[in-house]
């Protein structure tokens, strides 16, 4: 069984000041892990995407990777950016293949309080904020490190095609 980092998370502060609660429960899915993304939305479109699950390859992720980006931006922009209660966000989504649609899973805060997947908040700066052009990374193949997996994928977005070894 999957457990959620956020629930051994300390509440956050405006709670611990009496700030209202509101707790959604719902029926509980089983998402496939290659279809877990996380995405970075500013202005209520989407600049990044990467797959959640950074250490890992997913073959079918792989081969989907540019109708999956192009279904989320579109997702993004008609249906979860106009109803999200900020402008900024990190997201976690689900892709549906068979409804070729996403599930929300959650919505973070925009910044470093959020992982950054296969992105770095700090050298993709520019990416993260929509100062450039929209990037979708998944690792192509099985990485030895983080760091391997997001040099695969950055030489792919680049056209480079993977790291060559030696």
């Amino acid at each position: 069984t999957g457990r959620s980092d956020s629930l051994s998370q300390p509440l956050p502060i405006e709670l611990a000041a009496g700030g209202p609660l509101h707790v959604v429960q719902r029926e509980w899915v089983e998402i496939p892990r290659w279809t877990e993304l996380r995405g970075f939305i500013v202005d209520r479109q989407l600049t990044a995407l990467s797959q959640y699950f950074t250490s890992e390859h997913f073959p079918l992720l792989f081969a989907a990777r540019d109708t999956v980006a192009q279904h989320a931006r579109t997702f993004v922009e008609k249906q979860l950016g106009p109803a999200m209660p900020m402008p900024h966000a990190v997201v976690d989504l689900a892709w549906v293949p068979e409804r070729k649609t996403f599930v929300v899973i959650e919505l973070n805060p925009f910044g470093r309080s959020s992982g950054a997947a296969l992105f770095s908040w700090k050298e993709d700066a520019p990416t993260l904020l929509g100062r450039g052009p929209f990037q979708c990374r998944v690792s192509a193949a099985e990485a030895a490190s983080r760091s391997e997996a997001v040099e695969t994928a950055r030489g792919e977005a680049e056209g480079r095609g993977p790291r060559a070894e030696g």
